[in-house]
């Protein structure tokens, strides 16, 4: 099924896996702070745009009736696809990871696709398309005592596993949003 967001009139298609709604593609709604990287597009995905984390987390990004899940409800999700060491192979695409080895089963539709990230740390250009993908959760990185830095749902294509990783907020990572 899909829902169609009223701010832009963009249509996403959804998936229920276990007891939620997840959208499964990347947000595309533009925000002053996020990004677009029309080099994606050059892979023929649907990337989405990318978000920093202030962005994504300011509570208005999703469409009406979603939101920016947290690390638990990314936990519900891997655990209902077999757990998190088989996470990635059941929710990334079955094309599009750099070779055919590296693509998942996408047994539920949820389609993640090696967009890659707009990185700081590189100089804020697009890095580790065809190899990674990475989601913001609205959880901040406690084990820092700065709020520079927050989680990502994280995906890459030598590994089956799912896996939770810190960003700096300055990143943009792209976005998935949970029915609420």
């Amino acid at each position: 099924s899909s829902i169609v967001d009223p701010r832009d009139d963009q249509s996403y298609e959804v998936v229920t896996i276990g007891s939620q709604v997840w959208m499964a593609e990347n947000l595309n709604y533009e925000t002053e702070g996020s990004r677009a990287n029309n080099d994606c597009y050059d892979y023929d995905y649907k990337c989405g745009r990318y978000y920093t984390w202030e962005d994504a987390s300011g509570g208005d990004v999703c469409p009406s009736g979603f939101h920016l899940p947290d690390t638990a409800e990314w936990e519900i999700l891997f655990d209902y696809v077999g757990g998190m060491y088989m996470a990635g192979k059941m929710l990334k695409s079955e094309t599009g990871w750099t070779s055919a080895e590296y693509n998942g089963l996408d047994k539920f539709g949820f389609s993640i696709l090696p967009v890659g990230l707009i990185t700081v740390y590189f100089g804020s250009v697009l890095y580790d398309v065809g190899v990674s993908a990475s989601f913001w959760t609205s959880v901040r990185a406690d084990a820092f005592s700065s709020d520079s830095f927050a989680y990502v749902a994280y995906f890459e294509k030598l590994s089956d596993e799912a896996e939770f990783s810190y960003s700096p907020v300055d990143d943009h990572h792209s976005v998935r949003c949970v029915k609420d």
